[in-house]
């Protein structure tokens, strides 16, 4: 009974706090359908979602499918900012209700917008007896079978390369896909690949959206990132491995047959009342065979640099006139897509005419730079000779190298009586380099003309004030550092007050990060953000595990309870998990009611609770 008046109460204000208000940004119009599964027990249904993105979504009537029964639930309003572009998609929710066993297909829709026509894919399902396990789909890279079929099904990893055959040091572009269907999963840790043979560069941040595959809609998170061969052959990339949490249900779900879920189902209030825990789980994909060829040698350049792919080369000389021994700087620029690490810069070596320094070479921001400083010994030198940079084009299966120079100096002499000296120079280069001569009467000491500074005998540093204050401030800085250092050391082994202290600190960073989303408008990433701040700062207040923290643990440790506080922390947690897991709308003004109460529990908690 209590369950119905609380689903009750929820579907009322959903209703009436209705869609969000607020500007939306002109974007690209697409209509989709997808199905939360596509095989189906005759006695239950299933839900078919038309999404409509981009523009309002028009009434929907589907034509008679026999075997099928499909009924309108209602509409559903997202409004999300991604990498800070608004989106807003309207979905149109259906239940599909088998009437007799068999392939069915859900024919394509077509819907008139903004003056357009655009049409769905068909959507294929399979109904089966009730009982029966029936064909499930197979993910792409995925391993099907076993008793953990349907979770592998709801929840994989998809490994994919632009390339497989590539040649030695090419960049070869990565993708690791994260698939999710209907599940609640959150700290979804970055991927680690097995990349013997490869250097691999590290994972932007992923990108998030949408995508539908075999008529169902899977979230999915898309790391991306590029990788070199190190050595020729065939090799194996991957596995990849990810690791996830889980909100899954610790106690059965209660519901009627045939009951598609929603928003409304037990599994929400079940999260409130502790009937929910989170189970880690590590999604593995499919391994990618590469074949790696080595760099032919046949037409290889003497200058071949070690660059493989496309290149832009450029290199420039100053000053162009110089006296003898005048410093001249060389500068060089290599930029393209290709590993950058593996580009070994043509410099300067040491000749008869020129003498050089080891070159300061630097790498930033997509291109690698030299700068190297080149001294002509005499005014005979005319040019700096020409540089040559050669790399391999694998679009084109051949060697290319660029020139530059010849680079005219014009070298004049010293004048008479000038000298030039040259760090590092030996003595036998030449009388012209010899070093500067001694100046006459610098190591004599002349006689005084004046008595100078009169010192009363007896007066030595140690009777002086301020020596013995010196002192006085050095043995107490000593004695803060050695202060300091057994508090650190007692942080090292007492993980309890290590936790302690560092709570208020990652609370204040947690709950700002908070804040930028709650700038951006960002309710789903805003509410991720404050419960993990929340369950972090409690996790280390108390020391116990974060993902144990509920209110009525908060409340253990409470000496005397305050209500308000608590009540404030029901509040919180439980309308960010309709957001985080229900997809609930909320609004700028809660948002804020909720990071203003966040701020105040800690500051409580600070304040009262040691």
């Amino acid at each position: 009974m209590l369950q119905l008046v609380l689903r009750s109460f929820l579907f009322f204000v959903l209703l009436s706090a209705g869609p969000l208000s607020q500007p939306v940004l002109a974007e690209d119009i697409s209509v989709e359908a997808s199905v939360n599964t596509t095989t189906v027990e005759l006695g239950s249904s299933l839900r078919l979602t038309i999404t409509v993105t981009g523009a309002d979504a028009p009434p929907i009537q589907f034509p008679k499918i026999d075997g099928l029964e499909i009924r309108y639930l209602g509409p559903s309003t997202k409004i999300s900012v991604i990498n800070g572009k608004m989106s807003r998609s309207t979905g149109l929710m259906f239940t599909v209700i088998p009437l007799k066993t068999g392939q069915f297909q859900i024919p394509s829709i077509t819907l008139p917008l903004s003056g357009k026509n655009y049409s769905t894919d068909p959507v294929a399902i399979t109904v089966v007896d009730s009982g029966s396990s029936g064909s499930k789909p197979v993910h792409p890279g995925g391993s099907g079978g076993g008793d953990t079929s349907a979770l592998q099904d709801k929840i994989f990893v998809v490994l994919s390369t632009a390339k497989k055959e590539a040649y030695l040091n090419e960049p070869i572009p990565v993708e690791i896909k994260l698939f999710i269907n209907e599940l609640a999963v959150k700290n979804v840790q970055y991927p680690s690949l097995s990349t013997d043979g490869f250097r691999l560069e590290p994972f932007a941040e992923p990108e998030r959206r949408q995508q539908v595959m075999g008529g169902i809609s899977y979230q999915v998170l898309n790391f991306k990132t590029f990788l070199y061969p190190t050595r020729a052959g065939d090799l194996t990339l991957g596995p990849a491995k990810l690791g996830a949490n889980i909100v899954i249900a610790s106690s059965p779900r209660r519901g009627m047959p045939g009951d598609i879920g929603s928003i409304f189902d037990d599994d929400v209030f079940d999260e409130f009342m502790g009937r929910f825990e989170t189970k880690t789980v590590m999604l593995e994909s499919a391994g990618i065979g590469i074949k790696v060829l080595p760099l032919p040698e046949e037409g290889k350049p003497a200058s071949f640099s070690g660059g493989v792919g496309k290149y832009n080369f450029e290199m420039s000389v100053s000053p162009s006139e110089v006296k003898v021994g005048d410093p001249v700087t060389v500068r060089m620029r290599v930029a393209g897509d290709g590993n950058l690490k593996a580009v070994e810069m043509p410099a300067f070596k040491e000749s008869k005419d020129l003498k050089v320094y080891d070159p300061k070479v630097t790498e930033q921001d997509g291109e690698k730079t030299l700068e190297q400083v080149v001294i002509p010994k005499n005014d005979a030198v005319r040019e700096l000779p020409v540089v040559e940079f050669s790399y391999f084009d694998t679009s084109e299966g051949k060697y290319f190298t660029v020139s530059k120079g010849p680079f005219p100096l014009t070298v004049t002499p010293l004048a008479k009586g000038e000298e030039a000296k040259v760090v590092g120079m030996l003595a036998s280069s030449g009388p012209i380099f010899r070093d500067q001569p001694e100046e006459l009467g610098k190591d004599i000491h002349f006689i005084k003309d004046e008595i100078g500074p009169v010192q009363r005998r007896g007066a030595t540093l140690l009777r002086q004030g301020g020596f013995i204050v010196g002192i006085i401030l050095f043995f107490l800085a000593w004695l803060g550092l050695f202060v300091n250092y057994l508090f650190r050391q007692r942080l090292t082994t007492d993980h309890r007050l290590a936790r302690r202290l560092q709570a208020p600190r990652q609370a204040k960073a947690g709950l700002s990060q908070a804040a930028a989303f709650l700038e951006k408008n960002d309710a789903r990433n805003f509410c991720d953000t404050l419960v993990r701040t929340l369950q972090e700062y409690f996790g280390n207040k108390f020391h116990v595990p974060q993902n144990t923290v509920t209110v009525a643990l908060i409340a253990s440790h409470m000496k005397n309870n305050n209500d308000k506080v608590l009540e404030d922390l029901r509040q919180v947690f439980s309308e960010c998990e309709l957001v985080r897991f229900a997809s609930a709308q909320i609004t700028v003004e809660k948002m804020k009611a909720h990071l203003q109460k966040a701020q105040e529990t800690i500051d409580f908690f600070e304040r009262n609770v040691k």
